[in-house]
């Protein structure tokens, strides 16, 4: 690695874009003129990563922890691998549960545990380890945008520092989800293949290049595109020998993680039969846990007509979302204002994909545009989040043109109609930049602002609960909550959420169709946990706010607290506990009330 560094740093920083040697005075000019520049590109690269750092850490985002659930499942399985109980879910009640998602994140993350066992002091670290791959993405960045795309060095350093600045790496570089870890090997895979495939290259850089590319897919399914592009890119150029090697460390990889995983996961956890005598939500929920593909695809897309309903949505997402990401537009009005950017994005990117420099990264493309055209459940702007410098290249490149063409047209002898386009097009530009300028500099810090705020908030009142819960219930108490790993972390109690709702296309009823009802599914609410044995209930103000239809979920579950007895309650009134025992023992004298709430089918 420290010699591909070194032979990277000096083609791309250093030595591209000057003369002879041989045509200076000494060797001493020489010098000179070799080490200053690569100094200051060093000292505004550190600029760059200090700022960015520093803008992360300014919205809290240790607060943000347990909101997206994913952060927790990483976290709470790393304390289980630190521990020494394997690569298993430790807050899912009953038998242990082998998380869904890749092992490589999950033991980065136990390395926190074993320096520092306090909870939530030791977020701190997977915070920071979060931003060290931020950082890493950064100098790949500027790396990609001077070797390969060949600018110079201050639009280089100008396009990295606009990288650092952008909201969603921002968001993301404070949360210990893979995202930014992917997205970080993801473009280090493109830097080394760039030179690992270049005529002359030494065998070593092209393994390099399928060890990277394979520990890709041990942090997102999504990394298998990397895999398969780079081979059939090889295969492209016919450079069977460099197949061979590249297919050879991509493979030795990708065995070593799924022997490392079998290694960490229990016995216990890769049965399944277990599910055979419990309710069906109870099965769902565990598999939700367990097997995405299962859950998002096979359950999640019941009929044909759902595929291809959610196909014609994808398509749309995808071509009108480039955009949208580069400009920081969250809400549906921004996101309309900018769908125009889109277009230029894409005309942009798909320019410099044609050139020779960037054909490994145009054949990793396609695998990756493919898998996302076929998930159910695609977060674009973290789907895309890869992408970010090469989008924002080519909207550099291609503004630049149009502009260019507009000058061309404004003075004489354009017509009247014709420079009034280009004015026009002038126009809409500046727009764009001013919009996307006041997004990233003012209107989304102020939004994380705000956010972390609101947020710090609300956590204090559910962890005025979960110290209750710690100091008065038993050990083996079961709880019902939405954000269930986020309550066992701070309390050490398992717990469960509600219910696992399937993705949206799997309730679009077609006629005559067997599609899953939401109804009937919100009806079933209290089963899992009644499988599960949990006593106690936990209903928050922001429960299933990330759902894809909450008002109906917080509706069911607003129900059944109703006739349950309250047994704490935070002092803002925005997390209250409950007593679950009725759900257990519906048929007790006093429970007999609330049986046709929590129990529907049983009337």
């Amino acid at each position: 690695m420290l010699p591909l560094l070194y032979r990277v740093l000096h083609d791309c920083v250093i030595v591209r874009g000057l003369p002879n040697p041989m045509a200076f005075g000494s060797i001493k000019q020489l010098r000179v003129r070799l080490v200053t520049p690569s100094v200051g590109v060093a000292v505004a690269l550190l600029f760059i990563l200090v700022l960015f750092v520093s803008n992360v850490e300014v919205w809290k985002p240790a607060t943000f922890f347990g909101r997206y659930s994913d952060d927790a499942v990483y976290f709470s399985s790393a304390q289980a691998l630190a521990q020494h109980q394997g690569y298993v879910m430790p807050s899912f009640p009953g038998r242990p549960l082998r998380p869904k998602y890749p092992i490589f994140y999950p033991l980065l993350l136990s390395k926190i545990w074993k320096l520092d066992r306090q909870f939530p002091e030791n977020l701190i670290w997977a915070i920071r380890m979060t931003e060290g791959f931020g950082c890493v993405l950064l100098l790949c960045t500027f790396l990609l945008l001077r070797c390969i795309a060949g600018l110079a060095r201050i639009p280089s350093l100008i396009l990295t520092a606009l990288c650092a600045f952008h909201p969603v790496l921002l968001r993301l570089s404070g949360l210990t989800m893979t995202d930014v870890p992917f997205a970080a090997i993801f473009l280090l895979t493109v830097l080394i293949a760039h030179f690992a495939f270049s005529p002359g290259r030494t065998f070593a850089l092209t393994a390099l290049a399928g060890v990277c590319a394979a520990l890709s897919t041990s942090l997102r399914t999504l990394g298998y595109a990397a895999v398969v592009g780079l081979l059939a890119y090889l295969l492209y150029r016919r450079e069977y020998p460099r197949a061979i090697t590249f297919c050879g460390a991509a493979g030795a990889t990708i065995a070593s993680v799924l022997l490392l995983t079998a290694h960490y996961v229990p016995a216990a956890a890769a049965n399944s039969g277990v599910l055979q005598n419990a309710s069906p939500q109870w099965q769902r929920l565990v598999i939700f846990h367990t097997e995405y593909i299962r859950f998002q695809w096979l359950m999640g897309i019941p009929s044909a007509g759902a595929f291809f309903s959610m196909l014609k949505e994808n398509c749309l997402q995808l071509v009108s979302s480039p955009g949208p990401f580069l400009a920081g537009a969250f809400d549906r009005r921004s996101w309309l204002l900018t769908a125009g950017m889109s277009a230029i994005v894409l005309s942009g990117v798909v320019r410099q994909l044609w050139r020779p420099e960037w054909r490994a990264l145009a054949f990793m493309s396609v695998p990756y545009v493919a898998i996302i055209l076929v998930w159910p459940y695609p977060i674009m702007e973290r789907f895309l989040f890869p992408f970010l410098p090469i989008f924002l290249l080519g909207l550099v490149l291609e503004s630049q043109r149009l502009v260019s063409l507009a000058m061309k047209n404004l003075r004489a002898p354009a017509t009247a109609a014709n420079r009034i386009l280009a004015a026009g097009i002038c126009a809409v530009l500046l727009g764009y930049t001013v919009f996307a300028g006041w997004n990233y500099f003012v209107h989304d810090r102020r939004q994380l602002l705000e956010a972390a705020n609101a947020q710090a908030q609300t956590l204090q009142q559910k962890r005025e609960v979960y110290a209750w819960i710690r100091e008065h219930t038993p050990a083996d108490a079961k709880v019902v909550a939405y954000e269930d790993i986020l309550l066992f972390l701070y309390s050490g109690r398992q717990a469960l959420r509600p219910i696992a709702l399937l993705p949206v296309s799997a309730y679009q009823k077609n006629p005559g169709s067997e599609s899953p009802d939401l109804s009937k599914d919100l009806a079933e609410m209290c089963d899992a946990p009644r499988d599960a044995g949990a006593t106690y209930w936990l209903a928050t103000g922001d429960d299933f706010s990330l759902d894809a239809q909450p008002e109906k979920t917080v509706t069911r579950q607003n129900e059944i607290v109703a006739v349950l007895p309250l047994v704490f309650e935070s002092s803002g009134g925005f997390a209250r506990l409950y007593d679950a025992s009725c759900v257990q023992r519906p048929e007790r004298d006093d429970c007999k009330g609330a049986r046709a709430v929590l129990f529907p089918a049983s009337r």
